[in-house]
């Protein structure tokens, strides 16, 4: 198959790069396997999210900018809009490490999870009017502020574990091809299975709010719990992906990978 696009480029620069990563990683295992692991390097009590349905879910990515003037415009922002948003039942769920971005430019830091309890308690913040000017901080403090957020359909318990690894997919459909992202994603189900991997989460066409990226909202966002830190470099040696990698590159216009760690 032909890579010509920046996106195709970036997914065969993938597959070499994975397999070059469980060789590094499978390395670092090795030289750890010997060390003694002291109580304070117990893993960590997992991260548990439990909403019920009709609740809304967001996900944050976060790219800080740098600077006085960028941490100054974050502390004016903490201080001023989530004493507000506590008002209509924002809650702070948890946030994972961002380990790399393999696929795609998002350098995020961090990926934070949030909840309200119903698109009105939602609303009713957009509605207060000191609102507007609280956002209009986020462009200085944050290079990229990305929020995901859908309504639940049904009750939803996220366990993020220590001793496991995540990954975040954001994938923006390409709307010349509409099914071929979903051709992509049940193409691969028994290949990611096959590595130690299971999807336990996916956002379809979440609200999408962003200062930077003006690419519209994505089409779907995807969590995966993997077993090893492995686990995504071998996903990309199963034929399974290969065999649908093709509807991928034909089914989305952007597409992004984060690796998380819940340590």
């Amino acid at each position: 198959m032909l890579f010509q696009s920046p996106l195709e480029r970036a997914l065969k620069a993938l597959l070499a790069c994975l397999v070059s990563a469980t060789m590094v990683t499978s390395c670092t295992s090795l030289a750890q396997s010997d060390v003694p692991q002291t109580a304070a390097e117990q893993p960590a009590a997992p991260l548990t999210i439990d909403l019920k349905r009709g609740e809304l879910l967001s996900i944050i990515s976060v790219i800080p900018n740098k600077g006085d003037q960028a941490d100054a415009a974050r502390a004016e922002y903490y201080q001023s809009a989530f004493p507000l948003a506590q008002q209509y039942g924002l809650k702070r769920e948890g946030q994972l490490k961002v380990t790399s971005a393999p696929v795609g430019q998002h350098k995020s830091e961090g990926i934070i999870f949030f909840s309200w309890p119903s698109q009105a308690a939602e609303a009713s913040l957009e509605m207060e009017a000191d609102w507007p000017a609280i956002k209009a901080l986020r462009p200085k403090a944050w290079e990229d502020l990305r929020i995901f957020t859908d309504e639940l359909e049904e009750d939803l318990t996220l366990t993020f574990k220590a001793d496991k690894t995540y990954t975040i997919a954001m994938a923006w459909t390409n709307p010349e091809n509409p099914d071929d992202y979903d051709t992509y994603m049940d193409g691969i189900k028994e290949a990611v299975a096959e590595v130690g991997g299971r999807f336990i989460y996916k956002m379809f066409d979440p609200k999408f709010e962003s200062h930077k990226l003006k690419d519209g909202a994505p089409g779907q966002v995807t969590l995966v719990e993997w077993d090893t830190q492995e686990g995504l470099a071998k996903f990309g040696e199963t034929q399974g992906f290969k065999d649908n990698v093709k509807y991928l590159t034909s089914g989305v216009t952007r597409f992004e990978i984060l690796t998380l760690s819940a340590h």
